[in-house]
């Protein structure tokens, strides 16, 4: 053991320790050691790499993978590391189209689309490179070299596979659905990806749809739908009026005619009948646009009926319905009733030629233009607006818009009670995640809309014969090469678009257009990352023992696994979920760079070292969200530099050799080593690594640094037992370090521990075991009971305003706590700094402590005032020490004092490491202080 040094630098010894594992491919051997083991199979969720650097809240999700793969390293586990990249889709397209000066899929086309399928592959390379290094950089030890990207071919090739069985199961079919549109990016949006709003002002208008019996009064908000108007829903069992009111009958529901009318504004109105909705069933309308918008001319319009889709909340209990702009219009009116579907509106967003006078508008601007008309032609009741939540397009932030379009879709919603009981089987960290978020989600379980309508994304694998209509799913580039005779440049579009085949029938097989959801990409990881079925490691691996994604994925990733895996397999690809909360600044908010509250990785890491975030961020409950402050950060990288101070101590005093009598407080300290070991082993096999880590930072800086080594100090060197105490905490202890601050165990390990036929890593070191044995749980409770009592000596002395180093007389506790000092008086004594401890009441300032009363005499006479100003210079004399750099115990100082007597006696030199002590003036270091009242002058001159 070698001593190891006082000085502690993060930022350098971080990018020394960094060079060291580069250099020494240390986490390669590492894998290579533990090769054959028994595996343990974490599976990363793949971030997109559409940025350079990573979020800081996306730092704290890899630590917490870091920290399950280095604990399952340490256990001797074979860990499948491999960190993932979800590379297809819209983010990067976005950034794509951003980078060009695009903003239609026009512009991509006229680029020319191979040329733009390989600028996002650079992009997404790019990104993938910086963010890896960063990720790097904060010690994070994937393995980098070998990750998974979903738009290799052996990926795709695997998707293709997982495509195919989903055909060969009669899942995969092709139908109209109304869908959640991006106009700007021009693709549909599964129900999970909307999941972002913005406060939007949009029109609300009543409108009068006339009948035989008067008029159906309907409120919307989005009048661009009313050129697809093919109904109205009423409540079958709720009450509706026919009202007159200035020469017009109204006709609406009665639990809304007050409010309704109070908006419009009409106050002369009268009720002229009275019937339930399911008496106007079939009954017949006209639309208002109908001259405006020929295809209206062509709908036989009527009233129908529905329960769960007609509220009396809002509106007038009448609701407008176009199937081809709204799902629950779709599923009453097509559906159940077998109207037409109308949607004159193309990808774009532009009323088509079906729309009439509204061709070459789009949606939203087409608003007014609309309710002007309505108002001429004299079927506006009153236009008004409103402010409210609207879906937006989570990568572009345009406004979405429904639309009922073709798409390949994959029949999920009756299987919602099997894919419950397979959530059932998994284990959820925390368990309300699974049983209430999860489950709740999947109650509401659709159709998985497949299909997008992009370019950079995996290829459907699809082809149809243009003269006969067979389809064929292709189930891996193997299949492609052997249907078409010719292996493509890339599975990509548009080559793989150019691979043709003649059907049996002389016509030729094309591939659809479109391609895969990007989160069928993510949701296939479990067996595409090892190009499964093409080689068959997941046969050996399965099932993944363990991921961790925010608590947004139970919607988004946990989802696309598990269905994934029960379409496939049959099961839930996965055994145990971890969810964590998002980062967010001080106050609460999301951190975002136009909020001016993002705080850059690179300054987190320059300011405070990757130790420091590591501890931080880990140290909070898991599955809360996180409010990163730097205060905190401060105190972290302070905590950092006690444990360092701890491994300085240790380095320096655990050299004796021999055996002495253990006291209590060994017992104690090596009970807390071994209960602290047994407590994070647990705490990490439940995957609560907040748990884990606050349990290693109280042992290393409240049990250890404050408590026992201060203890310790003056025993060092007379009793050979704290030598080898102090050895065993280093041995056992480093490892666990290693788990959450790697940089710093590695250095401390390199340093100062690690002897001749050691691993040449801290990472090589197995998890130690602890001995049950030296476990004293009562020791345990006893010594919180004597830290109790220290804090309330303590208490008193500062409502005394007396210094913790002025001895005091005695210390006094009740009957109560007798078993406590009697176990610790030693301690005791010297934390509270007083002379005697005894048991008995007093007639002394006081204080209450769980169980019992502690009294301490505050007097002092001229004996303990001289002591007290000894402790003082003592302490003056060791920070003196610590300033010059020298060793405790192995290098001397000749002690030169002005301005007090001579106060240091024998054991005070013995402390401070003094072989003399003169008064006067004197030479080397030198420094004053304002001591008793007085000035004084210390020099410490090095002794030969």
């Amino acid at each position: 053991m070698r001593p190891l040094s006082k000085e502690f630098n993060p930022m350098k010894y971080e990018t020394e320790v960094l060079e060291f594992w580069r250099k020494n491919h240390t986490y390669r051997k590492v894998r290579e050691m533990l090769k054959g083991r028994e595996k343990f199979y974490f599976l990363d969720g793949p971030p997109y790499p559409s940025s350079k650097e990573p979020h800081p809240g996306t730092c704290w999700n890899k630590f917490i993978k870091d920290s399950v793969v280095r604990y399952w390293r340490s256990r001797g586990y074979d860990v499948r590391d491999q960190p993932g990249w979800d590379t297809h889709g819209l983010p990067i397209e976005v950034a794509t189209e951003k980078e060009l000066g695009f903003s239609t899929k026009k512009d991509i086309e006229s680029y020319g689309i191979d040329k733009f399928v390989e600028k996002c592959k650079e992009l997404a390379m790019e990104n993938l490179r910086e963010m890896t290094t960063a990720f790097e950089t904060l010690g994070v030890s994937l393995d980098w070299d070998n990750p998974y990207i979903t738009f290799e071919r052996s990926y795709i090739s695997s998707a293709w596979w997982g495509l195919k069985r989903i055909w060969e199961s009669g899942r995969l079919k092709k139908g109209l659905v109304v869908v959640h549109w991006c106009p700007r990016c021009e693709t549909v949006l599964a129900d999970y990806e909307v999941s972002e709003y913005k406060d939007l002002q949009d029109p609300s208008i009543y409108v009068r749809f006339p009948t035989d019996k008067g008029d159906i009064v309907i409120w919307t908000t989005t009048p661009w739908t009313l050129p697809a108007n093919v109904a109205v829903m009423v409540h079958p069992d709720e009450d509706y009026v026919r009202v007159e009111a200035g020469g017009n009958v109204l006709i609406m529901a009665e639990k809304r005619l007050e409010k309704v009318m109070d908006e419009i504004g009409i106050k002369d109105y009268k009720i002229i009948e009275k019937m339930k909705g399911s008496q106007l069933e079939g009954l017949r309308y006209r639309n208002p646009l109908e001259k405006r918008v020929p295809v209206q001319r062509e709908v036989d319009h009527k009233v129908i009926l529905s329960r769960e889709y007609v509220t009396m909340e809002e509106g007038t209990g009448c609701v407008h319905s176009a199937p081809g702009h709204g799902k629950e219009d779709f599923e009453a009116a097509h559906v159940r009733y077998g109207m037409p579907v109308l949607s004159p509106v193309d990808e774009r967003g532009i009323f088509t030629e079906e729309a009439g006078e509204y061709k070459g508008l789009s949606v939203r601007e087409a608003n007014s233009r609309i309710i002007e008309d309505l108002r001429a032609d004299g079927f506006l009741l009153y236009s008004g607006r409103i402010v409210h939540k609207y879906p937006v397009c989570w990568r572009c932030k345009t406004p979405l818009i429904l639309r009922a379009t073709e798409q390949w879709y994959v029949k999920l919603s009756d299987l919602r009670d099997e894919l419950i009981r397979e959530v059932d089987r998994v284990r959820w960290v925390p368990q309300w995640g699974g049983e209430r978020r999860f489950k709740n989600w999947l109650m509401n379980l659709e159709d998985w809309i497949i299909s997008r309508q992009r370019y950079w994304g995996t290829p459907l694998p699809i082809w149809i014969c243009n003269k006969c209509g067979k389809t064929e799913v292709i189930s891996g580039e193997k299949e492609l090469v052997e249907k078409a005779g010719v292996k493509p440049k890339d599975l990509h579009k548009p080559w793989v678009d150019e691979i043709k085949w003649r059907c049996s029938c002389g016509g030729e097989m094309r591939r659809v257009p479109d391609v895969a959801d990007v989160w069928y990409d993510s949701g296939i990881s479990f067996f595409a990352s090892l190009s499964y079925p093409e080689k068959d490691d997941y046969e050996r691996l399965k099932p993944v023992d363990f991921v961790v994604e925010g608590h947004d994925q139970f919607r988004g990733w946990f989802f696309s696994l598990l269905r994934v895996g029960y379409l496939i397999f049959g099961s839930a690809p996965y055994k145990t979920v971890l969810s964590h909360g998002f980062m967010l600044d001080e106050r609460g908010r999301e951190m975002h760079k136009s909020l001016g509250n993002y705080v850059p990785v690179d300054e987190i890491k320059n300011r405070f070292g990757a130790d420091a975030f590591r501890l931080f961020v880990l140290s909070k409950v898991t599955w809360s969200d996180l409010r990163f402050n730097m205060r905190e950060m401060e105190n972290t990288l302070k905590k950092l530099q006690v444990i360092w101070n701890v491994f300085v101590f240790i380095s320096e005093y655990a050299v004796l050799e021999g055996e002495g009598e253990m006291s209590q407080e060994d017992r104690w300290i090596l009970s807390r080593l071994n209960s602290t070991i047994k407590d994070i082993r647990n705490a990490m096999e439940e995957y609560r690594i907040h748990d884990a880590v606050n349990s290693l930072l109280n042992f290393l800086v409240e049990d250890l640094s404050h408590l026992y080594l201060r203890y310790a100090r003056k025993r060092v060197r007379r009793n050979p037992s704290v030598s080898r105490i102090l050895r065993e905490i280093a041995s056992k202890i480093l490892p666990v370090l290693s788990i959450f601050a790697p940089f710093t165990a590695e250095r401390i390990y390199q340093e100062s521990f690690r002897e001749e036929g050691m691993p040449e890593s801290v990472n090589m070191l197995p998890w130690p075991e602890h001995d049950e044995k030296a476990i004293d749980k009562r020791l345990e409770d006893l010594m919180n009971s004597a830290r109790a009592v220290i804090a309330a000596a303590n208490s008193i002395r500062a409502r005394r305003k007396m210094r913790i180093r002025q001895p005091l007389p005695e210390l006094r506790v009740s009957e109560e706590l007798r078993e406590v000092v009697a176990t610790f008086p030693d301690l005791i004594m010297e934390e509270v700094n007083v002379k005697r401890i005894s048991v008995g009441r007093a007639e002394w300032d006081e204080e209450n402590v769980q169980g019992g009363k502690v009294y301490l005499n505050t007097e002092v006479d001229t004996e303990l005032a001289r002591e007290g100003m000894r402790r003082e210079l003592i302490r003056r004399i060791q920070q003196m020490r610590k300033e010059m750099g020298l060793r405790r115990g192995v290098e001397k100082v000749k002690v030169y004092i002005k301005g007090v007597d001579n106060l240091l006696d024998e054991e005070a030199m013995e402390e401070v490491d003094a072989v003399s002590v003169e008064i006067g003036e004197g030479r080397g270091y030198r420094k004053d202080w304002e001591m008793f009242g007085k000035k004084v002058t210390i020099w410490l001159e090095r002794s030969e």
